[in-house]
């Protein structure tokens, strides 16, 4: 198979495994009986404020990598060790899982539980939950849909 052919299959497999992604699933949201779309979405952008002031990010740099060892090689105009590899700088906030148990207990003050729930594969499912103006006892909600996304650094671990 040639080479352009290679790039058509992996490019092909790509977009499968996006298109699986998007199917399916389970994500984290608020559940609070007799709680709108938009009230669930304020409460989060109130939380996430407040618990970003009580403990602020601290970000920390460092660096991981660095040279390899053993005898020396030259490609072109660069040369390099054997087993060299490539330094990185990473950001890290020793904060974050902090802020994230504050932003829980700000939800759990206000009464609202953060719970995973699997996102609804079936488009009758979900139009069925969207179609609701009140979100439903926490208990019957199987599925869900249109629910605010959080990032994974708002979840306490």
């Amino acid at each position: 198979m040639k080479l352009r052919n290679w790039w058509l299959v992996l490019g092909g497999c790509t977009m499968f495994l996006a298109a699986c992604q998007t199917l399916g699933g389970a994500q984290f949201v608020l559940l609070k009986t007799g709680s709108t779309v938009e009230q669930r979405r304020a409460v989060i952008d109130a939380c996430q404020v407040r618990a970003l002031q009580e403990v602020p990010p601290a970000y920390k740099t460092t660096s991981v990598g660095g040279s390899g060892f053993g005898p020396r090689y030259c490609y072109g105009y660069s040369c390099g060790f054997y087993g060299d590899y490539s330094t990185r700088v990473v950001s890290v906030d020793p904060n974050e899982r902090l802020r994230a148990r504050r932003f829980d207990a700000c939800l759990r003050g206000k009464g609202y539980t953060l719970a995973r729930r699997p996102t609804c594969t079936d488009s009758a499912a979900a139009n069925a939950y969207r179609a609701n103006n009140r979100q439903a006892r926490a208990a019957d909600v199987s599925c869900v849909a249109g629910e605010p996304t959080l990032q994974s650094r708002w979840i306490p671990r």
